[in-house]
């Protein structure tokens, strides 16, 4: 099967408040804290 990378590049600031949602959920790395949050606020704006 054939994989996609895709590079994101955030504001300190951002990358800092991406650090602390991830260590408050407790998750494993950046990338899943940034699916996890994308993927929360897709769900509110749904609602």
């Amino acid at each position: 099967m054939a994989t996609t990378t895709t590079t994101v590049t955030v504001h300190a600031e951002r990358a800092e408040a991406l650090r602390e949602y991830r260590d408050e959920h407790e998750l494993p790395s950046m990338d899943a804290a940034l699916e996890q949050l994308l993927s929360d606020r897709g769900e509110r704006s749904h609602s």
